[in-house]
């Protein structure tokens, strides 16, 4: 879909609406499924080329939602700083980090806006994941802008967004607008060369993309939810989200945390799983669902 024109952007009260109560044993899946994906393992292993200490890192998530990114550097010992425009989804933020009992700041900040001065060249590192897309026109160059100028000189933006070149992505999709589960008001996906071409425009350096997971991810993620779509589609069936009730946190949380700890930290675990298990797929770098920008901010803070 090629992007809008106009200038628009998601509203803000479909964020303060959007329910999702994360059990812990849920947030432990995605923190999981976060350090097996590509996005993730090479960003730690660019950022573990310059850097081996990761305490020593300051890092932001930007349009934050459950936070589970800025989660896993604040549990490999980085200093975080969760920012989301919904004063609700920084609540459920919040609370995911009291979970794994990690620190971290949080700020209620508009990514089209200025960027608070306090917040301004301050991070060796901004992330964000799913944002980007709810953005057109100028408001989508605003949100690359604001990721970089929060970096220092010379920081690393990753930036994850849907690919419009995905078949998986454009059929579920389809899908779920035809059931009427689509409840996103507005969602435009990004080429690879699109991608590169916005940081390009908004100030970024030596920006180069790759999926975010692989094909057979792709296809394990969507394949199986597509298949059950469909057929209800073809029933006259409606599912709705399953609700997952709140859980009350582990007393014994603190192992949970000491796993993941062994899990995340030391670039050495991470590296070897790039190159052993995920390597890359130039096919999923073109049409796999999710795919990552990374890039520098090598100017001069403005």
């Amino acid at each position: 879909m090629p992007a809008k024109s106009l200038d628009a952007k998601t509203d803000k009260a479909l964020w303060d609406a959007y329910r999702d109560a994360c059990t812990t044993e849920n947030l432990i899946r995605r923190l999981e499924g976060v350090i097996y994906h590509h996005g993730w393992q090479e960003v730690v292993r660019v950022i573990a080329q310059n850097e081996s200490d990761f305490g020593r890192l300051r890092v932001a998530e930007v349009g934050c939602g459950t936070a589970t990114m800025s989660l896993a550097f604040g549990l490999m010992g980085a200093a975080c700083t969760v920012l989301d425009i919904s004063e609700k989804m920084i609540a459920r933020a919040q609370r995911n980090f009291q979970v794994f009992r990690v620190s971290a700041e949080f700020g209620v900040v508009d990514c089209t806006a200025e960027v608070p001065e306090n917040l301004r060249g301050q991070f060796d590192c901004v992330c964000s994941i799913g944002l980007a897309e709810h953005f057109t026109g100028a408001y989508r160059k605003s949100c690359f802008s604001f990721h970089r100028q929060l970096l220092k000189k010379g920081g690393l933006a990753m930036i994850a967004v849907p690919n419009a070149l995905s078949p998986l992505y454009q059929l579920m999709r389809l899908i779920r607008v035809a059931r009427g589960t689509w409840d996103i008001d507005l969602e435009v996906p990004f080429t690879p060369r699109g991608l590169r071409r916005i940081a390009r425009e908004a100030g970024l350096s030596r920006p180069y993309v790759i999926a975010y997971g692989t094909l057979y991810s792709d296809f394990l993620y969507f394949g199986r939810s597509i298949t059950e779509k469909l057929a209800s589609l073809l029933r006259g069936q409606r599912f709705s989200r399953d609700k997952l009730e709140a859980e009350s946190i582990n007393k014994d949380i603190s192992n949970v945390k000491d796993y993941l700890r062994q899990r995340l930290t030391g670039k050495q675990v991470v590296i070897k799983k790039t190159l052993r298990i995920d390597r890359r797929s130039f096919l999923a770098d073109i049409f796999g669902a999710g795919i990552v920008l990374l890039a520098r901010n090598s100017a001069e803070e403005s």
